[in-house]
């Protein structure tokens, strides 16, 4: 029979992990993880200069940032429920604190309106600490923090995560004043989750999705076979990039295309296409996802940093200008049709 495993909410998850590679900036003392590693940086970076010099003509808009989640560390935290519940202290800035079930409010702070009231529930091995912006009273940050000192803040506004430094300080200076620990302190904070959205700048065209899917069938299936078409297309373009990009690049494919998956489609939820691609670390699990639809609004959910978006928002304008006598329908041409074969495709 089977064993049922219990999930464990302290674990962090492996995408979660800091490598000692990663590059990072400091804000305040903090140090901001970037997402990448010097490695990844430039391939990422290889990877959308090359496919921006094969087809220079974007037909996207500019991306735009929908929203950021973080994770991080606290330093000397050991969250227990009944020092949580019947020692709390606050502080300026904390505007309640939910654990265990029960939202425990802040007197000299303001409600919002319209909060809901979490149901009564066991203790799930974290709090989350309710915190109001300092440049904003409008946004509050809801700031999970686990047993282990792990923390995940959804909601990031900013590129740099520069707007959740302030809160995440008022949060570990309520935390150094309930468990009475002066040592508490934020090692790190990284982006696990930046969602990023754009539309196709001529508001006339529009994606068929059918054909995107085979398409993109073919694009994945070129990973399993050769990279004749990479090779040729690169040799018309190398002297558009270079030579660090180029070699980069080619390092790059000498092991494999992009890495995506095969595309999937479900017409009972949305009318669109998902593309899953995945990560150059193998080591990590979690997919930078595409969502395209018929309308022409692309959405890119789950990258780690705005590079490698990028590099995956020019290959994705690639596959549309290589196919685009199949893909998009432009009113000012004859509605197409889906070719017996993809053998002659168009480059320029």
């Amino acid at each position: 029979m089977r064993k049922t495993r219990t999930k464990n909410p302290t674990k962090t998850k492996k995408s979660c992990y800091r490598r000692p590679q990663d590059l990072f900036t400091k804000i305040d003392n903090i140090e901001v993880l970037d997402g990448y590693t010097l490695e990844e940086y430039n391939i990422h970076e290889a990877t959308g200069n090359f496919y921006k010099s094969v087809f220079p003509r974007v037909l996207f808009g500019e991306l735009d940032l929908s929203t950021i989640a973080v994770v991080g560390k606290l330093t000397n935290v050991a969250l227990v429920e009944e020092r949580i519940i019947n020692y709390i202290k606050f502080v300026p800035g904390v505007v309640r604190v939910v654990a265990c079930g029960k939202a425990i409010a802040n007197p000299d702070v303001p409600q919002p309106a319209n909060q809901k009231i979490p149901s009564e529930k066991p203790f799930r091995s974290c709090i989350t600490v309710e915190v109001m912006s300092p440049v904003n009273p409008d946004k509050i940050y809801k700031i999970k923090v686990f047993r282990n000192g792990t923390v995940q803040v959804p909601g990031i506004i900013n590129t740099d995560k520069s707007d959740v430094i302030a809160p995440l300080k008022i949060a570990y200076s309520f935390l150094r004043k309930t468990l009475d620990r002066d040592d508490i302190e934020i090692e790190y904070i990284m982006a696990t989750m930046e969602n990023f959205s754009c539309i196709i700048q001529n508001p006339d065209l529009g994606i068929i999705i059918g054909a995107l899917k085979n398409c993109m069938t073919r694009e994945y299936r070129l990973q399993q076979i050769a990279i004749t078409d990479m090779v040729e297309i690169y040799d018309r373009v190398r002297t558009k990039v270079d030579a660090r990009n180029a070699f980069v690049f080619l390092k790059f494919y000498d092991r494999t295309p992009m890495p995506i998956k095969l595309p999937k489609r479900n017409e009972q939820k949305t009318s669109g296409l998902l593309i899953q691609i995945n990560r150059y670390d193998s080591t990590d699990k979690k997919d930078l996802t595409i969502r395209t639809l018929t309308s022409g609004k692309i959405t890119f959910n789950g990258g780690n940093s705005r590079i490698e978006v990028l590099s995956s928002y020019y290959w994705l304008n690639f596959v549309l200008s290589k196919y685009y006598e199949i893909l998009v329908y432009d009113p000012t041409r004859q509605e197409p049709k889906l070719p017996a074969s993809y053998a002659k495709v168009r480059y320029a």
